[in-house]
C-alpha cells in the first residue's frame, strides 16, 4: 500500500485571529448571475475550519467564522447594489442606533448608509438561473444512472487492493466532508429566509448557490476543476435539493447552532468514513452509513445524524456524489491536500446512564438485561440454555454491531452492588451497570 501522505497543513493561522482594523478595497465584478456565484464561491474557501491549518485549539474554525462574517457582508453588499466607483468605502454600525450602517471615505465623516431594521430582501439568483441550473443537473444525474446500472465500480472506477488504497479513501473522506458541509449551510441559508417564505424554488436557489463553493473548495485543494467537475457539483447540490424540498419541516426544526456545529459536523463525516472505508460500498451501504454511529440523540452530533441520513437515501446523491469522488483521485495521486481528518485511533463511548442505550440490544439467544435511562443496563434474571446442565443466575448479555475494525482495548466500568436471596436460595444475585470504551487503530 502506498505510504500515507501527511496532511498539508493549509493557510497559516494568523497571529491575531479577529483584528479589530479592517483593509476595506473595491474589487470590480461582472454584473452576470454565474460570475457573481463564482466571485462568492472563492471568498466562501475561506469560511471553511479545514482551509486553514490544523492546531489543538482548533482555532481555524474561530478564523473561518471572521471569514463568514465578511462574506456575508460582501453579499450584503451585493445584494444592494452598492458600488464604491474606485474609492475606498469604509463600515461602522452608528454609535447611537446599532441597526444603522455608517459609511465614510475618509474615516472622519460618516454618513447614512443602510437601516438593518427594513429587512431589506436578500440577493435572488433569477428564477431562469436557476431552472438552468436545475435541467443541467437533471442530465447530468440521468446519464450517470444510465452508466450505473446498479455496479458502482462503473461510477467509482478505481479498485481497492492495487496500491491506491490510500488515495481512494482520502477522496472518499473528502465527498463526505463536502457532502456534510454543503448540507449545513444550504440549511442555514434556507432557515434564514424562513420569515419570508420558503417555497421549491428558494430551495433549489439555495443549494445551487452552494456550488461555486465547492467549486472554489476544489480548486483550492487540487489547484483546477474543469467543466465535467463543475457539471457533477451542480448535479450533486441538485439532488439534495430535491431531497431537501421532501424535507424541509426538518430542516427547519433543527437548530441553527446544531448546523453551523464544526464538531457536529466532523463527528458525522468521520462517523460516515469509517462505516465505508476500505471498499466502495454498495447504495445499500452508502444509505445506512450512519446508522451505527452511536452519538447521543440529543447532542449536535446526534441530530445532526438525523438530519444528513434523510439525504443518503437519494441514489442520485450517491452517484453523483462518488462521480466526483472518481475524478478527483488522480489528483490525490499527484499530492493534492485531500489528506482525511479522521485517521487515528478509532474509539466508540457508550455512557449508559447519561447517553441512552447507544443501539444496544439483548443477545438474540441467552440475551438478558434491562435498561432503565438514568441509570443504565441492569442485570435481570439468567438462564444459559445452552450449556449442558443449564446454568442459572443474573447476567447483563447484550450486544451491538459495529464498523468491521481490529479491536486493541476494550475498558469497562461496573456499578456492581450485591441483591437479595429472595429469587434464588443458593447465591446473592448481582445488580451491575456498565460502561465502557471501545477502541482500535
Amino acid at each position: 500500500m502506498a505510504e500515507k501522505k501527511r496532511r498539508k497543513p493549509g493557510y497559516l493561522l494568523p497571529d491575531d485571529i479577529n483584528p479589530a482594523n479592517r483593509l476595506y478595497v473595491c474589487v470590480p465584478i461582472p454584473d452576470d448571475p454565474a460570475h457573481i456565484r463564482a466571485f462568492l464561491g472563492q471568498l466562501d474557501y475561506l469560511s471553511y475550519w479545514y482551509t486553514w491549518e490544523k492546531d489543538e485549539l482548533k482555532r481555524g474554525k474561530e478564523v473561518a467564522q471572521v471569514w463568514r462574517e465578511i462574506v456575508s457582508q460582501i453579499r450584503f453588499a451585493i445584494e444592494s447594489n452598492e458600488g464604491c466607483e474606485g474609492m475606498t468605502i469604509q463600515l461602522r454600525q452608528s454609535p447611537e442606533n446599532p441597526c444603522i450602517l455608517e459609511q465614510s471615505w475618509d474615516g472622519i465623516n460618516w454618513s447614512f448608509a443602510f437601516d438593518y431594521s427594513l429587512c431589506t430582501p436578500s440577493y435572488k439568483a433569477p428564477s431562469s438561473a436557476v431552472m438552468d441550473d436545475l435541467d443541467q443537473a437533471t442530465t447530468v444525474i440521468q446519464e450517470l444512472n444510465n452508466i450505473y446500472q446498479g455496479d458502482i465500480t462503473n461510477i467509482f472506477t478505481y479498485a481497492y487492493g492495487g496500491g491506491l488504497d490510500v488515495y481512494l479513501d482520502d477522496v472518499q473522506c473528502w465527498a463526505y466532508r463536502m457532502l456534510v458541509d454543503s448540507i449545513c449551510q444550504a440549511a442555514i441559508d434556507i432557515k434564514a429566509k424562513q420569515a419570508e417564505g420558503t417555497d421549491t424554488l428558494d430551495i433549489l436557489r439555495e443549494f445551487f448557490a452552494g456550488a461555486g463553493g465547492i467549486g472554489s473548495l476544489i480548486f483550492g485543494v487540487v489547484g483546477f476543476t474543469t467543466a465535467g467537475l463543475v457539471a457533477l457539483v451542480i448535479a450533486v447540490m441538485g439532488a439534495l435539493a430535491q431531497v431537501a424540498i421532501l424535507i424541509l419541516d426538518k430542516i427547519l426544526s433543527t437548530p441553527a447552532e446544531v448546523l453551523s456545529d464544526e464538531e457536529a459536523k466532523e463527528d458525522v463525516a468521520c462517523c460516515m468514513y469509517n462505516a465505508l472505508k476500505g471498499g466502495t460500498p454498495s447504495f445499500d451501504a452508502f444509505k445506512n452509513a450512519l446508522s451505527g454511529c452511536n452519538f447521543n440523540a440529543e447532542s449536535p452530533a446526534g441530530q445532526l445524524r438525523t438530519l444528513i441520513h434523510d439525504f443518503l437515501q437519494s441514489q442520485d446523491v450517491y452517484l453523483s456524489l462518488f462521480r466526483i469522488a472518481n475524478d478527483l483521485v488522480p489528483a490525490a495521486q499527484a499530492g493534492a491536500d485531500l489528506a482525511c481528518p479522521c485517521e487515528g485511533e478509532w474509539c466508540y463511548t457508550f455512557d449508559f446512564v447519561t447517553g441512552g442505550a447507544y443501539g444496544w440490544q439483548l443477545q438474540p439467544v441467552n440475551g438478558a438485561g434491562n435498561y432503565v435511562a438514568g441509570t443504565g443496563w441492569q442485570a435481570a434474571n439468567f438462564i444459559d440454555t445452552i450449556s449442558n446442565p443449564d446454568i442459572a443466575g443474573r447476567a447483563c448479555n447484550i450486544y451491538i454491531t459495529l464498523p468491521a475494525r481490529t479491536i486493541t482495548e476494550i475498558s469497562m466500568i461496573y456499578d456492581v452492588a450485591l441483591g437479595d436471596n429472595t429469587i434464588m436460595s443458593t447465591h446473592k444475585p448481582l445488580q451491575f451497570v456498565p460502561t465502557g470504551t471501545i477502541c482500535a487503530c
